[in-house]
C-alpha cells in the first residue's frame, strides 16, 4: 500500500472520529432537551467528549512494541547526522523501503527530549489557520447575521462602551495581574525565562474575548428579557472583534518595537489598532453594500441554490479580503453580517431568506462544536503544555477583576447618561448577570492556538498562555455555562418575555435615533433594497434623476404610490402610543 493511500485512510479515520463525536453531541442535546435539562449546552458536551476521546487515545494505547512507559523519555528513531551545516537543508531517511523527508527547524533541548511521542494524538493536531480561515468565519458571521437588530441598535451606546472601553480595561487588568504572577513565578523559578510584560498584554487581550454561547442559548430557550439578551450578545460579539485586534496589535508591536521607547510603542499600538479596526470595518461594509446592490438588480427567480451560494461566497470574501490585506477578517465579516441582515436580506427571495439563515445556523453549530471537541482533545494531543500554578490562579483573579471593572463602573456611566435622556437604566440584576456571563470560548482558544502554530518557534511563554487559556475555557464553559439557569432564577430575571413587549416610543425618545431612523428608512433602505417605498418617493426632488437609476423595476411600491411616503419615527410613536392606550383601556 502506497504512503499516499495510507495518509488518505488516516485522514478519513480522523475526520470520522470528529463526525461520530458531533453525532453524539446532537443526540445527547436532543435527549437533554426532551428532559428539559439545561445544565449542559452542546459546547460543554463537545468539550467533555473531546476530553474522553483524547484520554482514551493517550492512555488506552500501548507503547510501540509493547514497551513500558520510560517515565517520559521519547520513543522513536534517533538519527545522528554531522554533515548537515545549514538549518534549511532537508534530511532524507529511508525506512522499510519508503523514503521520508524532514526539514530541520531548531535545536532540540533537554526538555523537548522528555516529551513522550504519541503518533495517534499527533495526527489529531490541525493547523491553526484551518480554524481561523474556515471554522471561525461562519461562527462570527452568524453572530452578526442573526442578531436582533432592533434591541441591538437601541442599546448600541452601552454595547460600544462595554466592547471598546471595557475590553481595553479588562486587557490591562488581566495583564497587570499576570505580570504580578510572572514576578512571583520567577521567585519560585517556575516562570518562563523569555516571558516579558508584552506577553502579559497579549494574554490579557486574547483572554478578554468572551463567548457566552451557552448562556445565550439558554436565554433564547427561556425568552429572557430582550434588552439583557441584546446587551450580552452585542457586547460579546463586538468584544471578540476588539480583543482580536488588540491581540494582533500587541503581537505586531512586540515583534517590531523592542528597541523603541515606551511612548513611541504606545502611539504605534493605538495607530495600528485604529488602522486595522477601521480598515476591516470598511471592507465589511463595502462588501455588504455591494452584495445588497447585486441582489437588488439581479433577480434569481427559481434559482435559490445559486442565490444562496452567491450570498455565502460574498460574505466569506469579506473575511478573506481583509486577511489578504493584513487586516482582521473577523471584524470585517462581523459587520458584513450585521449590514447584510439589515439590507441584503430584504432583496433575497423568500426561500433564500430561509435558506441563508438555516445554512449559517448549521455552519455555526458544526464549526463551534468541532472547535470545542478539538479543545477537549488538545488537552492530551498538545505535547508542550506548561502549567504554572501562580499564573493559573492569578489569571482567574485577573479575568474576574477585569470583568468587574468592565461591567459595574461602565454600567454606572451608561445609567448616568440614560437618566438624563429619560431612558431605562441597566438595573443591578442585569449587571450581575452580565458579570456572571463572561465565559471564554472559541475566539480566546483560537488566538492562543495561533500563537503556538506548528512549524515555528514556540516559546515557553506561548506554551504557558495556551495551556492556561485552555483551562480557563473549560472551567468557565462547564461551570458558569451550566449554572446559567440557576443564576437567572436566583436573580429573578424575567423570562418568557415577548420580543416586542416594549413600546416603539421608548426607542424614539432619543433624537439621534430618530434622525438615523429617518435617514435609514427614507434614503439607505430605498437605495439598497426593494423593501418599502422606492427612492423616488422619499428623496428630495432635485435627486429624482439619480433616484430613478437606483430604483429597481421590482420595487415593492410603484411610482403610482409615490404619495404614500413612509411614516416618520414621530408618527409611528404616536400611532403606537394610541394602540397601547387602547389596549390598556380594554384590559382595565
Amino acid at each position: 500500500m502506497t504512503s499516499a493511500l495510507v495518509l488518505h485512510e488516516e485522514d478519513a479515520g480522523i475526520l470520522l472520529i470528529f463526525v461520530i463525536l458531533l453525532t453524539f453531541v446532537v443526540l445527547t442535546v436532543w435527549a437533554l432537551t426532551k428532559k428539559s435539562l439545561r445544565f449542559l449546552h452542546s459546547t460543554g458536551l463537545a468539550l467533555i467528549y473531546g476530553l474522553i476521546v483524547g484520554a482514551i487515545i493517550k492512555y488506552g494505547n500501548p507503547l510501540p512494541d509493547g514497551g513500558e512507559d520510560d517515565g517520559g523519555e521519547s520513543q522513536g528513531l534517533h538519527v545522528s547526522c554531522d554533515n548537515i551545516t545549514k538549518p534549511e537543508e532537508v534530511l532524507l531517511i529511508t525506512l522499510n523501503g519508503s523514503e521520508y523527508s524532514y526539514k530541520l527547524m531548531e535545536e532540540v533541548t533537554d526538555e523537548d527530549k522528555g516529551y513522550r511521542f504519541n503518533e495517534e494524538l499527533g495526527k489529531l493536531t490541525f493547523d491553526p489557520e484551518i480554524f481561523f480561515n474556515i471554522l471561525l468565519p461562519p461562527i462570527i458571521f452568524n453572530a452578526g447575521y442573526s442578531m436582533k437588530k432592533r434591541h441591538f441598535f437601541r442599546n448600541i451606546g452601552a454595547i460600544t462602551l462595554f466592547a471598546f472601553i471595557g475590553t481595553t480595561i479588562s486587557t490591562f487588568a488581566v495583564a497587570g495581574v499576570a505580570y504580578v504572577a510572572m514576578e512571583l513565578s520567577k521567585l519560585a523559578s517556575t516562570a518562563p525565562k523569555d516571558m516579558v510584560f508584552g506577553h502579559c498584554l497579549q494574554f490579557g487581550a486574547m483572554i478578554s474575548a468572551t463567548d457566552p454561547v451557552t448562556t445565550l442559548a439558554i436565554f433564547k430557550d427561556l425568552k429572557v428579557e430582550p434588552n439583557l439578551d441584546a446587551l450580552l450578545f452585542g457586547e460579546s460579539v463586538m468584544n471578540d472583534a476588539v480583543a482580536i485586534v488588540l491581540s494582533e496589535t500587541f503581537s505586531t508591536v512586540m515583534l517590531s518595537g523592542s528597541e523603541k521607547e515606551n511612548g513611541q510603542i504606545f502611539v504605534e499600538a493605538i495607530l495600528n489598532f485604529m488602522t486595522v479596526f477601521l480598515g476591516s470595518l470598511g471592507i465589511g461594509t463595502a462588501v455588504a453594500l455591494t452584495s445588497a446592490m447585486i441582489f437588488k438588480f439581479c433577480r434569481f427567480d427559481g434559482m435559490d441554490t445559486l442565490e444562496t451560494g452567491l450570498f455565502f461566497l460574498l460574505s466569506w470574501s469579506s473575511f478573506l479580503f481583509a486577511e489578504a490585506l493584513g487586516l482582521t477578517g473577523i471584524v470585517s465579516i462581523l459587520f458584513c453580517g450585521i449590514l447584510q441582515a439589515h439590507y441584503t436580506y430584504n432583496n433575497l427571495s423568500e426561500d433564500s431568506q430561509k435558506g441563508t439563515k438555516k445554512l449559517m445556523e448549521l455552519l455555526n453549530f458544526l464549526g463551534e462544536n468541532f472547535l470545542f471537541i478539538y479543545m477537549g482533545i488538545s488537552v492530551f494531543s498538545y505535547t508542550r503544555h506548561k502549567w504554572d500554578p501562580f499564573f493559573i490562579i492569578f489569571s482567574f483573579l485577573g479575568i474576574f477583576l477585569g470583568r468587574f471593572l468592565n461591567v459595574y463602573p461602565l454600567s454606572g456611566v451608561v445609567n448616568l447618561i440614560r437618566r438624563r435622556s429619560q431612558r431605562a437604566p441597566i438595573n443591578i440584576k442585569f449587571q450581575h448577570m452580565i458579570m456572571f456571563s463572561g465565559l471564554r470560548g472559541a475566539v480566546a482558544f483560537a488566538l492562543a492556538l495561533r500563537e503556538t502554530k506548528s512549524g515555528g518557534d514556540v516559546s515557553e511563554a506561548q506554551q504557558m498562555m495556551f495551556s492556561t487559556t485552555l483551562l480557563i475555557v473549560f472551567v468557565t464553559v462547564l461551570l458558569l455555562g451550566g449554572a446559567t439557569s440557576s443564576m437567572l432564577n436566583y436573580l429573578q430575571i424575567p423570562v418568557g418575555v415577548d420580543d416586542n413587549y416594549e413600546s416603539f416610543a421608548s426607542e424614539n425618545q432619543n433624537k439621534a435615533w430618530r434622525s438615523w431612523y429617518k435617514f435609514d428608512s427614507q434614503i439607505l433602505k430605498p437605495t439598497l433594497t426593494n423593501s418599502g417605498p422606492p427612492l423616488t418617493a422619499t428623496c428630495p426632488s432635485f435627486c429624482h434623476k439619480l433616484a430613478y437609476c437606483l430604483t429597481s423595476p421590482d420595487a415593492h411600491i410603484s411610482d403610482a404610490d409615490d404619495q404614500e411616503v413612509i411614516l416618520d419615527a414621530d408618527e409611528l410613536t404616536i400611532q403606537h402610543d394610541q394602540q397601547r392606550d387602547s389596549s390598556t383601556t380594554t384590559l382595565a
